[in-house]
């Protein structure tokens, strides 16, 4: 065994006894492993969007609007949309408003879902912190994945079109583009939007402010 080797396996053996012998930091309450209430309380409010030419892609009913958010990105410019909810009942859906800066769409069904909606965070989730994405990956059906923040818009040195978005390593497949991103409180930090096709575990989202702001415009201008 060379010098090298031998140190290297000191190390981890040394790493290894200190963590087993209870100096780990601790996780805190809430940021275990077990999602599955989170999952259980938010999954009803999360719908499958049937695009143009049958695209499949996610969407969530927004607390107290009615209605459905999504990405703008597969949902094209005409043709007939379907919001399928998770009992299987396919609702006709038309855009209300849409932001292809910020590739986010409000949908707008055609008769109450009567469903309980997502609530919106008030702030920024912090680099880190645990978060759960929910939607129909490759449209398999609802699905869950879990990680962790990896960056926020405004991080120092972030530029170009990624500046804007909040950056997980919950794992991101075709089909979990609108689905919400979700923190330990069950509320919406994000609309998950794409994945690093050349990355492993680098995913992106919508931050939840972009999304609030298309619905307080779309308020505003049904006010006038």
């Amino acid at each position: 065994m060379s010098v090298r080797t031998a140190w290297i396996r000191a190390a981890l053996l040394a790493s290894l006894a200190w963590l087993a012998s209870g100096c780990a930091v601790p996780l805190k309450p809430g940021t275990g492993a077990d999602f599955s209430a989170l999952v259980e309380e938010a999954s009803p409010a999360l719908v499958t969007v049937l695009g143009p030419a049958g695209a499949l892609g996610s969407g969530f009913v927004v607390a107290d609007s009615g209605l459905v958010a999504t990405t703008a990105h597969g949902l094209g410019r005409h043709g007939s949309l379907v919001v399928i909810l998770a009992d299987g009942r396919q609702v006709a859906a038309r855009v209300l408003r849409r932001s292809e800066t910020h590739d986010l769409a409000l949908l707008a069904p055609e008769r109450p879902l009567g469903l309980r909606g997502l609530a919106l965070a008030g702030a920024m989730p912090r680099v880190g912190s645990p978060v759960l994405a929910l939607g129909n990956p490759f449209g398999l059906g609802p699905a869950a994945s879990a990680g962790i923040v990896g960056a926020v818009p405004g991080a120092l040195g972030r530029e170009g079109p990624l500046a804007d978005l909040v950056q997980t390593d919950a794992a991101i497949n075709p089909g979990n583009s609108g689905g919400p991103l979700l923190d330990l409180r069950g509320e919406v930090v994000g609309v998950v939007s794409a994945s690093a096709s050349l990355g492993h575990g680098i995913g992106f989202a919508v931050p939840v402010a972009r999304l609030r702001e298309l619905l307080e415009a779309g308020a505003a201008s049904d006010g006038q």
